[in-house]
């Protein structure tokens, strides 16, 4: 088939049907199409070649390029190579679609490339059947994930997100291994106090994850281990692991991170500057539920000094003087702390994605150090 152009209109299911144990695909022989596009309502699929043969256990089938957009999105992946259970991309692009509107409140605007996908375990038939992926593993590599958000625009309206991880996973999606390489992420946002840009970026992101499905207990357990760099610089090592539909247990060490760095996403939005200061290391634990994370830390770091810079509009409160009701709080801040421990309970916003939980458990828990640790005591 060449140059297909095909419109469909999707109408909403009234009631959902059984499906059949019937092996639709085996009904098509060799497939050819080229240059073409699927209308299905307000979106569109366009393809230039896809070429292959997907009857019977050994399918093949490659396509150049996939692409899918919407009046809000735009998706695109290149050259997919399908050969029996194992499928590969050689290139994914996610994001805004060209015309897209602009955002009018608060939300996460969301930019990805990526070099590689590669899946293993994958059946075809059982797909079209049930709608369901299963695969036995996934691994993606050479990421590049770009975040921005402005919050000039309005809160979003309230609405309560996920807190364990293995609930941003379809239900209809799953794998037992995963393997994530070479990923650089950079988080961008506008403050609504300042008006002015802060940023943060981790490089050379590497992950592993296991991926468990207990149908009996209802329960989906992800585990992952993942190390990265702030700034380029210094090491993060998380370890994360699913307890049960209510719990999760995060361990976050950070070492050797040059703190004069973190200027990049504290000055432009809270006014603040660390003129020096070094963390040497930081280890954490956590417990958290829907509710509450109860966490312990141990904390090293040193000549840590702080200035605080006012506001070019005098109408608005300071926020010096937040800072330093926080800091001080009645105690001295330390500039230097060796050993130095302590423990917080850190209530979850419900509104807030998982990664502001752990943020918000990790960052309070090297703040309470800062203000009252204490230095673990020789046996």
């Amino acid at each position: 088939v060449h140059h297909p152009e095909i419109s469909i209109t999707v109408e909403p299911k009234k009631n959902k049907t059984e499906k059949g144990n019937s092996k639709a695909l085996d009904a098509l022989q060799k497939v050819f199409i080229y240059d073409g596009v699927v209308n299905i309502n307000e979106k569109a699929i366009a393809f230039q070649s896809i070429e292959g043969n997907i009857a019977g256990p050994k399918k093949q089938l490659t396509a150049s390029k996939l692409s899918f957009v919407t009046p809000n999105i735009s998706m695109d992946l290149d050259a997919i190579q399908l050969k029996g259970s194992k499928l590969e991309l050689a290139g994914f692009k996610f994001g805004p679609a060209v015309n897209a509107p602009k955002p009018e409140t608060q939300k996460d605007v969301i930019n990805v490339e990526i070099g590689r996908i590669a899946m293993t375990g994958l059946d075809i038939d059982a797909i079209v059947e049930s709608g369901d992926i299963n695969i036995d593993s996934l691994q993606i590599s050479k990421v590049l994930l770009g975040i921005e958000k402005d919050k000039r625009l309005p809160p979003a309206p309230s609405k309560e997100k996920p807190f364990l991880l293995a609930s941003l996973i379809p239900h209809a999606f799953g794998f037992r291994h995963g393997q994530l390489e070479d990923m650089n992420l950079e988080y961008t946002e506008i403050s609504a106090k300042t008006g002015r840009t802060g940023s943060v970026r981790l490089h050379d992101i590497r992950s592993s994850l296991t991926f468990e499905k207990d149908s009996l207990a209802d329960f989906r357990r992800l585990s992952v281990s993942a190390t990265s760099r702030v700034y380029n610089s210094g090491s993060i090592v998380v370890n994360y692991k699913g307890v049960n539909n209510n719990e999760f247990m995060l361990n976050v060490t950070v070492r050797e991170i040059d703190l004069i760095q973190l200027n990049e996403i504290i000055q432009p939005l809270l006014l603040i500057e660390i003129k020096d200061g070094r963390l040497r290391e930081m280890e954490m634990h956590a417990l958290a539920n829907s509710e509450i994370a109860e966490a312990s830390a141990n904390m090293t770091y040193e000549d840590l000094h702080i200035q605080i810079h006012k506001r070019d509009d005098p109408d608005q409160k300071s926020l010096g003087s937040e800072l330093l009701t926080l800091l001080a709080d009645g105690i001295i801040l330390k500039h230097s702390r060796e050993n130095a421990v302590g423990t917080i309970q850190q209530p979850r916003m419900a509104e807030k994605s998982i990664f502001n939980y752990w943020v918000k458990t990790t960052s309070t828990s090297a703040m309470n150090i800062i203000r009252h640790g204490k230095k673990t005591r020789k046996r």
